[in-house]
């Protein structure tokens, strides 16, 4: 194992080991790891497409996450059972909470049934001047000032190639009170029954910024 650092620029040399592969692991403080922030390379199969020729004119790029500075938070999670019968359950971002009266209604609808499984329709609907934002991002830290939507609906048909009992998704939220947040839900329909298990990890910002950036130092209700 060595360490070594960068100059200036951010460029670095790894010279005088001896090994069959290399393993890289980037590091800054104020930075989080991405997906993009470590690598391997092999050096000894060269008949292997992953052998690596090094070549200083055209040097490998590996990306951290620069963090902004967080700010106090809430942290919730929840857990439910959604029907078939289109009866909503819904998501208090502010508080966690699954009530009757939030931001978020999440319902099934049961469309049919196969041996491979249930046809279902998944709604997610915004309520009471809320919206959402569907998000792939690693790290959700930033919600966006602008193009939130009110609904969504994912079809789901057993026959389909890509058909998954499995939903999982994450958002940025603007609650009722013009707030933010940032949700992560994952609904598992069952293959017989008529009661899907549902989960939400919440993340949500009381001061009205937007900036999501989690610490668990500044966690307000740990």
């Amino acid at each position: 194992k060595k360490s070594i650092c960068t100059g200036p620029d951010g460029r670095f040399e790894i010279t005088g080991i001896q090994g069959k592969v290399l393993l890289v692991d980037i590091l800054k403080e104020g930075y989080n790891r991405t997906d993009n922030s470590q690598g391997d390379f092999e050096y000894a199969a060269f008949y292997q497409d992953d052998f690596y020729v090094p070549d200083p004119n055209n040097p490998v790029l590996f990306h951290l996450h620069k963090l902004m500075g967080a700010e106090p938070m809430y942290e919730f999670q929840a857990n439910s059972e959604i029907g078939f019968d289109g009866r909503p359950v819904v998501l208090d971002v502010a508080t966690g909470k699954l009530t009757e009266n939030g931001d978020f209604a999440f319902s099934l609808r049961l469309d049919g049934h196969s041996e491979r499984g249930p046809d279902y329709t998944l709604l997610l609907q915004a309520q009471n001047n809320a919206g959402f934002i569907l998000t792939k991002e690693r790290f959700p830290f930033n919600a966006p000032e602008n193009g939130y939507q009110t609904e969504m609906a994912i079809h789901q048909r057993a026959t389909d190639t890509n058909y998954n009992s499995r939903q999982t998704f994450h958002f940025y939220a603007k609650t009722r009170n013009g707030k933010y947040g940032v949700v992560w839900f994952e609904v598992n329909v069952p293959h017989i029954g008529d009661m899907a298990s549902c989960n939400a990890t919440i993340r949500y910002n009381p001061s009205g910024s937007k900036n999501l950036e989690f610490d668990s130092r500044k966690w307000i209700n740990h």
